[in-house]
């Protein structure tokens, strides 16, 4: 149809044996018609807010591939950036309102300027079916911190896109912390590029896959400044007749002696249905550098299960007892509580749909 995209998305920067069809994934989306209803929280002194950013959007690569990055061109683009040496301890909280019937794009630049700190919420919301597209790219200067938290609360039918990329300058620090809670179709990718010596980031992501429902993530690290460090952790619950796709890739081109990754995976699975596949991947051309990866899935023991049971809680509640708990240690590193509060309603709700039907 004239008005729908298929689109190659989320694919390993190097390819695997691919017997399991994991090197890329595939989506079909429609032509986008507006951007979401933003809301922006109050600036604070030294944060700016405009709609251009000149050629600095393309030198940020993608974590989710060149076709979505066409897709994604016309889109609306806001710019927030900041003074050089301001602190600005406040977070900034941008609300992202979806409609039911019409496909959204959003593209939204962050410009760390250096020794300026920063701190952005991303909130992306829905009540009804929805397809949402958002591309979120960060430029942190020398001596720059970034704090990005996104947290995606849209219905659970909708269709939902989150590119989230960055690039460190010398000594600067992107923390990334990513919840993915709504959507039956998920796609997330997540690219930083630590450009300059001795910069660093950090990722702390949380999923929980709804029955029915699908999650494709691509997280992608490339140290090309000497000693850089990175760390990704990913903690998650499948439920029953669900499916979730991880691919973790740590990249050391030559160049970047002294530089250390680290990439980890948590898995809880409720039920006894579900599809799990991960890919942890490190690429590696320097020979002074060191790279982790690791992976733990499994479900509740059950001593665990029958100690509170013990307690008149019974099995199902115990389980969303577990589950909840260990997105709530992602939902507590965002600082701020109206938020956590409407994160912690919405897990809430996502236990009493699952206990009670």
């Amino acid at each position: 149809m004239e008005n729908q995209y298929n689109m190659k998305i989320n694919p390993l920067p190097a390819l695997t044996w691919n017997r399991l069809k994991m090197n890329e994934g595939a989506v079909e989306v429609a032509k986008a018609q507006t951007g979401a209803e933003i809301t922006v929280s109050e600036l604070p002194e030294g944060v700016g807010l405009t709609g251009e950013c000149g050629g600095s959007w393309q030198q940020i690569e993608s974590g989710m591939g060149a076709d979505f990055d066409r897709y994604m061109a016309d889109s609306h683009l806001t710019l927030l950036e900041t003074s050089a040496n301001s602190n600005i301890e406040k977070p900034i909280v941008i609300t992202l309102d979806y409609k039911e019937d019409m496909p959204a794009a959003d593209r939204i630049f962050l410009h760390a300027a250096p020794k300026s700190s920063l701190s952005v919420i991303f909130m992306l919301k829905s009540a009804q079916k929805v397809q949402a597209c958002l591309q979120i790219r960060t430029i942190a200067e020398s001596e720059a911190q970034v704090s990005l938290y996104v947290v995606q609360l849209t219905g659970g039918e909708s269709t939902v896109l989150t590119d989230v990329s960055s690039l460190c300058e010398e000594k600067a620090e992107v923390t990334l912390t990513k919840l993915e809670l709504g959507g039956g179709v998920q796609y997330a990718g997540v690219c930083t590029t630590l450009k300059g010596n001795k910069s660093r980031f950090h990722a702390e992501a949380g999923y929980r896959v709804r029955k029915g429902q699908r999650l494709d993530m691509n997280y992608l690290v490339r140290h090309v400044g000497r000693k850089t460090v990175s760390e990704m952790n990913a903690s998650g619950v499948l439920e029953e007749d669900s499916f979730k796709l991880f691919r973790g890739t740590i990249d050391f081109p030559r160049g970047c002696a002294g530089a250390k990754g680290n990439e980890k995976e948590d898995i809880l699975l409720l039920g006894e249905r579900q599809i799990n596949q991960t890919i942890p991947l490190i690429l590696c051309k320097e020979e002074d550098v060191e790279g982790n990866h690791g992976a733990t899935i499994g479900r509740l023991p059950e001593q665990v299960l029958f100690y509170l049971g013990s307690r008149g809680i019974p099995e199902g509640a115990a389980e969303d007892l577990i589950a909840t708990a260990k997105l709530e240690a992602v939902c507590a590193r965002i600082p701020d509580e109206k938020v956590q509060q409407t994160v912690r309603a919405f897990l809430c709700a996502m236990s009493r749909e699952r206990i009670c039907g």
